[in-house]
C-alpha cells in the first residue's frame, strides 16, 4: 500500500510539472505571437498614416507590448521616418519589397540581453509597399519566466529546432549538452564528415578556437556554466585533408 501510494504521488508530481511546463510554453508563445500580431496591425495602419497618427500608433505599440525595446518606421528605401533610431550596426535586407509578410532578423546582442529585430511590411489597401515597421524584441523575458517557474532539482530544459529535434539540453548543474545531425553525404554531396569542430561563445559572440569532436559523435557537453549565462555554440564539419 505504501509503495502504491508513493507511485500515485510521483505520478501526480509528474502530471503537475507537465501541466506547468505546457502552461509556461503557451504563455511564452502567446507573448511573442501577440507582439508579432501587434506589429502587423500597426504596419497596416502606418501604411496610410498622417505624421501625427504615426507617432500615436508607435506610442501605443510601446505601451501595449512590454518586450518591445525600440520601434521605428522606415520608408521604402529603408530610411528612418518615425520612431526610435536603430543602432547603426543593425542592418537588414530590403529584398522583401517584392514579397508579402515579415521576417525575423539575425539575433542582436546588447550587454546581457538577447534581442531580435522583427521587420514587417507596411502595405496600403492596394497592396503597394509604403515602408517597413521594425521592432526590437527583447527575449530576456523567456529566461526570467523560466527562472520564476522553479521547476526544481533534476528538471531538464530542452531546446528544439524548427523540425522538433533536440539541439541542446541541460544535463545537471552548470552543464549543457549540444547536439546536431550529421549532414547527408555521398555522390554529389561529397565525403562524410570525419568529425566536427565545436565553438563556444557567450551570447553567440567572440567564439573560442573550438574543440574537435571525432569518432562519429554528434554531441558535446559544456560544463562550469554560471547560472543565467546565455551560451552560444556553433560547429564546422571536418573532412579529410
Amino acid at each position: 500500500a505504501i509503495h502504491r501510494a508513493r507511485q500515485d504521488v510521483q505520478q501526480e508530481v509528474v502530471r503537475g510539472n507537465t501541466a506547468l511546463i505546457r502552461a509556461i510554453g503557451q504563455q511564452l508563445n502567446a507573448t511573442l505571437q501577440d507582439t508579432r500580431r501587434g506589429l502587423e496591425v500597426a504596419a497596416a495602419a502606418l501604411a496610410r498614416f498622417q505624421q501625427a497618427d504615426g507617432r500615436r500608433i508607435l506610442r501605443v505599440l510601446r505601451s501595449e507590448f512590454s518586450i518591445l525595446r525600440r520601434v521605428t518606421f522606415l520608408n521604402r528605401e529603408g530610411n528612418w521616418t518615425l520612431g526610435d533610431q536603430l543602432d547603426p550596426s543593425i542592418k537588414f535586407s530590403l529584398d522583401m519589397a517584392n514579397t508579402y509578410g515579415g521576417y525575423v532578423s539575425e539575433v542582436l546582442h546588447g550587454g546581457d540581453r538577447r534581442q531580435v529585430l522583427v521587420v514587417v511590411q507596411a502595405r496600403d489597401r492596394k497592396g503597394e509597399l509604403q515602408g517597413f515597421l521594425a521592432g526590437v524584441v527583447d527575449l530576456s523575458f523567456v529566461q526570467a519566466r523560466l527562472s520564476e517557474a522553479r521547476l526544481g532539482a533534476g528538471s531538464t530544459l530542452l531546446v528544439l529546432d524548427g523540425n522538433g529535434r533536440v539541439v541542446a539540453r541541460s544535463v545537471g548543474a552548470g552543464k549543457v549538452t549540444v547536439s546536431w545531425t550529421a549532414p547527408a553525404s555521398g555522390g554529389g554531396l561529397g565525403h562524410a564528415a570525419t568529425g566536427y569542430r565545436v565553438y563556444r561563445g557567450r551570447h553567440g559572440l567572440a567564439f573560442d578556437n573550438g574543440a574537435d569532436v571525432t569518432g562519429g559523435a554528434t554531441s558535446m557537453t559544456f560544463s562550469g556554466l554560471p547560472l543565467g549565462q546565455v551560451l552560444g555554440a556553433g560547429y564546422d564539419h571536418l573532412h579529410p585533408g
